[in-house]
């Protein structure tokens, strides 16, 4: 009877300390949880948000080119362009203000700081030899030194600011990628976890189940 009541205590004292342990690691696993979360609210807010203004900005000053060229070709039909200049001005300020949006981020490394500044020496060359004198010379209604300049400039400022954009994002995407995989990586883990302990809570049910019975069935063979 001793040994059985011995026997009751140690699995008592088993599974209370099983379920302390396991209350243990559930609260771990919510704040790994947490962290995860965390890392892909950081990843929308930060290199989703990143990627969209640069996508934004690098767009609108292309098709700022493209309306140019179509301005040409409007005056050559005689057809009207003061619809077409507006449009360019507006995208122009979308570019700018796509642009600051994502200034106003704050640099993750200076791998992507080197990448901004290269970005920004592209883009004002550009703006310097091409467009601004282009959109400058419209607002005058200077035809031809509008005509003239844009001849003038060299493709070579445009395709330099294209691919400094596309590294520029290529980097946001693959800063991107590395932190849902690290998320995901945790969330495995967590999910590995939490099948080890479900492994264990069964198996230790089973022996505390198998222990209880045979002590049970002692006790009533030697009452007899």
């Amino acid at each position: 009877m001793f040994r059985n009541a011995t026997v009751r205590v140690a699995l008592t004292m088993t599974i209370a300390g099983f379920t302390a342990a396991l209350m243990l690691v559930i609260a771990a696993s919510i704040a790994g949880l947490q962290s995860a979360n965390h890392a892909l609210e950081r990843m929308y807010a930060e290199e989703t948000a990143a990627l969209r203004y640069l996508t934004s900005s690098s767009e609108a000053l292309q098709q700022v080119r493209v309306d140019l060229g179509a301005y040409e070709t409007l005056v050559a039909q005689g057809k009207p362009t003061a619809p077409v200049l507006a449009r360019v001005h507006a995208e122009w300020a979308g570019s700018n203000r796509e642009l600051a949006g994502y200034t106003a981020l704050q640099r993750s490394s200076d791998a992507e700081k080197a990448l901004v500044d290269t970005l920004r020496a592209k883009r004002d060359r550009l703006l310097n030899e091409s467009l601004t004198p282009e959109i400058a010379a419209l607002d005058q209604d200077d035809f031809m030194t509008f005509r003239t300049t844009e001849r003038q400039a060299p493709d070579a400022v445009f395709t330099d600011f294209k691919q400094a954009a596309l590294a520029l994002e290529d980097f946001q995407v693959q800063h991107q990628k590395a932190r849902f995989e690290a998320a995901q990586q945790r969330f495995t883990l967590l999910l590995g976890l939490f099948g080890a302990v479900a492994c264990a809570a069964i198996a230790l049910g089973l022996f505390a189940r198998f222990e209880h019975g045979r002590a049970d069935r002692n006790g009533q063979t030697k009452r007899r």
